[in-house]
């Protein structure tokens, strides 16, 4: 698969950015909340994502263990989503059978975060999970500057899972 460069350093500069935007929760005189946290990053990501970007923010489904989710994608490839679903619906409402079309592609995330409660309060967030085809660079990033959105970073650890990410587990 080949690497965009210039999508993985605006995804890097933009949670760079984004640091000191989320670190205000924490210090807020509302008790923290995942939830709030994580709606706090997702609105920090947003405002400073690049023009080219989407980010998108999902709520776990019954019995999953992470509190959220959020993905970045390309601007570009939301839209041939979006136009795909437009033909195909069109299609089908002039009469065409929707088994005769290939369905629409889904778009694919360039990075995507998956937030943990900590194991010792499940109020507060333990660790994130980070997916994408930079998630190598992205830890090593993580290494040098040990924060993320704003937290102190624990440890990253490189695992393989369906797809390689980085375990982020920060201080208490």
């Amino acid at each position: 698969m080949k690497k965009n460069n210039s999508t993985n350093s605006n995804v890097t500069s933009m949670v760079a950015t984004v640091s000191t935007a989320v670190a205000g929760v924490e210090n807020s005189n509302l008790t923290p909340t995942i939830e709030r946290e994580v709606r706090s990053i997702f609105d920090a990501l947003t405002l400073k994502a690049a023009d080219n970007m989407v980010v998108t923010l999902d709520r776990p489904r019954r019995g999953e263990s992470n509190r959220g989710t959020i993905k970045v994608f390309r601007r570009a490839d939301v839209d041939r989503q979006r136009a795909e679903e437009i033909a195909l619906r069109n299609f089908i409402r002039e009469g065409g059978n929707p088994r005769d079309v290939a369905k629409p592609r889904r778009a694919v995330p360039v990075m995507v975060y998956v937030f943990y409660p900590s194991i010792y309060d499940n109020r507060r967030l333990g660790s994130v999970a980070i997916y994408g085809s930079d998630a190598g660079m992205m830890g090593s990033w993580l290494k040098r500057s040990r924060s993320l959105f704003g937290r102190t970073v624990l440890s990253t650890t490189f695992e393989h899972g369906i797809e390689p990410f980085v375990s982020v587990k920060f201080a208490a």
